[in-house]
């Protein structure tokens, strides 16, 4: 039975799990903080706030999702994609 090839992530010493859960959590304070800002500006009812709040709500989901996307290239094994 051949060796399993480690991923890219052991190989190189990191844990994709611990990036994960760090990278979500401060996505999260983001989205918090863009909350937080939306209130602040919600007595001027401006429309162009909010749709400017929308933007950068999409722009983090965005990046999530891109950070999920480099993660699972690292978690594949060294030597491509079998």
């Amino acid at each position: 039975m051949a060796a399993k090839n480690p991923t890219r992530a052991q190989e190189a010493g990191i844990s994709t799990k611990r990036l994960m859960r760090m990278a979500k959590l401060r996505c999260e304070r983001m989205r918090c903080s863009v909350l937080a800002i939306n209130q602040a500006w919600d007595p001027l009812d401006d429309a162009m706030v909010e749709a400017a709040m929308d933007k950068v709500i999409a722009a983090i989901d965005q990046f999530q999702h891109d950070l999920d996307e480099i993660v699972q290239y690292h978690d594949e094994p060294v030597g491509g994609l079998s």
